[in-house]
């Protein structure tokens, strides 16, 4: 009795491994989603990527996701393709939250940091950029682009210091092509910017330390100056 009761588990396990198990998806779903997704892939590389084929695509990518609902990987890469899509339509908003999602499903693939930090910046949040940027490179070592979009957005907030830190680290990271010329560019900017205001803190404080006395209120300007 016991042999025929084993032998009914194995065939029940058996089907179940065939079918994708309780919750995962079935050989069915699996190819219906690779069909869709292909579908989705061709309109994405043909020639006329147009709002309305964009959204077809969208819309092609969303009905694979059941099928790659126990495939965590595949199912990171669809969603970063929806939210590519999003992101050139414009859609930055609902662009970030697919690039989240891309990001919780596979936490070390490049691209969904890479459009994530884009949109925000697309949304003029660089702090947002910056965060999620430091979040890559704490993740994924040598990412020279995100090294530099980071110093991008320290230069806009007025952090020069850690800009240029920033931009050294994507040269040293290997940064490329026109991101290279262009980091090397922020770099020299931002030394005639520390120098020109290193300059004129100088003059400021001369102005304040050749006094034979000094107010509480010039100490403050002085103290203000060095900071």
């Amino acid at each position: 009795m016991m042999k025929y009761l084993n032998l009914i588990f194995l065939c029940i396990l058996v089907f179940l491994v065939s079918c994708g198990g309780p919750s995962g998806a079935s050989r069915t779903e699996r190819t219906e989603a690779e069909h869709h997704a292909q579908v989705a892939d061709a309109i994405m590389n043909g020639n006329q990527l147009n709002n309305k084929n964009l959204l077809k695509a969208y819309n092609e990518y969303e009905k694979s996701i059941h099928g790659y609902r126990d495939d965590e990987r595949e199912l990171a890469k669809i969603i970063l393709k929806q939210g590519i899509i999003l992101h050139m339509l414009g859609r930055h908003t609902k662009a970030v939250n697919k690039f989240k999602k891309s990001i919780k499903y596979s936490p070390r693939i490049r691209k969904p940091y890479l459009y994530l930090v884009k949109s925000y910046i697309k949304l003029n949040n660089p702090k947002a950029a910056i965060y999620w940027s430091n979040r890559a490179i704490d993740k994924i070592s040598d990412f020279s682009e995100m090294n530099f979009y980071a110093g991008e957005m320290y230069y806009k907030l007025g952090k020069y210091i850690k800009s240029e830190t920033a931009f050294q680290k994507a040269i040293d990271n290997g940064l490329e092509g026109k991101f290279l010329n262009r980091a090397r560019y922020r770099i020299s900017q931002i030394r005639k910017i520390l120098r020109n205001n290193a300059e004129d803190i100088s003059v400021d404080i001369s102005k304040y330390l050749n006094k034979n006395i000094l107010t509480f209120n010039d100490v403050a300007i002085i103290i203000f100056l060095y900071h």
